[in-house]
């Protein structure tokens, strides 16, 4: 169709609105150009990529619905052929990937700061051991422990900005 990607202003006179032929099922997507980034909508889905330009711009509650919608998809991105520690592996590098990125998206970067001194992303040896002695596991047990608890984020938080 000829419009297509096409960009035009919101005042153009020619603007064709939807809907433009029979079962019409176009959309007019909107966005601000200039120095604040463009509205997009539904940002939880949004991939830390497209959310490139609201680096550092983000509220709290933002951030946390971010978190939390792609902290519940983990286990949908392993592969269950996979061992063990291998999903296990893979779900805490996605969920210390995801807690970054949320961290990097806050508005509040003093705030990030703070986080990332009293509630760091442990290594994986740090993550097994304190499994291991705070809930007194065997190291299979914390490696299934670390798989189904990577969906999980932290209650107390997400009723903090009312998403319980």
């Amino acid at each position: 169709m000829a419009l297509k990607d096409k960009v035009i202003g919101y005042t153009d006179e020619e603007t064709q609105i939807p809907p433009l032929h029979p079962r019409c099922r176009c959309v007019i997507r909107y966005r601000e150009i200039g120095d604040k980034p463009a509205s997009i909508g539904n940002i939880e889905s949004r991939s830390f990529t497209e959310l490139k330009d609201y680096v550092g711009k983000l509220d709290d509650v933002t951030v946390r619905k971010w978190y939390v919608w792609h902290d519940k998809r983990i286990h949908e991105q392993i592969d269950s052929t996979l061992s063990l520690e291998q999903k296990a592996r893979r779900a805490f590098e996605l969920r210390n990937q995801y807690r970054t990125q949320a961290r990097e998206l806050m508005a509040d970067q003093e705030k990030r700061r703070e986080l990332d001194t009293k509630h760091p992303n442990k290594t994986w040896e740090e993550t097994i051991s304190d499994k291991m002695s705070r809930k007194n596991l065997t190291r299979a047990e914390a490696m299934e422990d670390i798989y189904q608890t990577a969906i999980k984020s932290n209650p107390k938080v997400n009723r903090k900005f009312n998403l319980e």
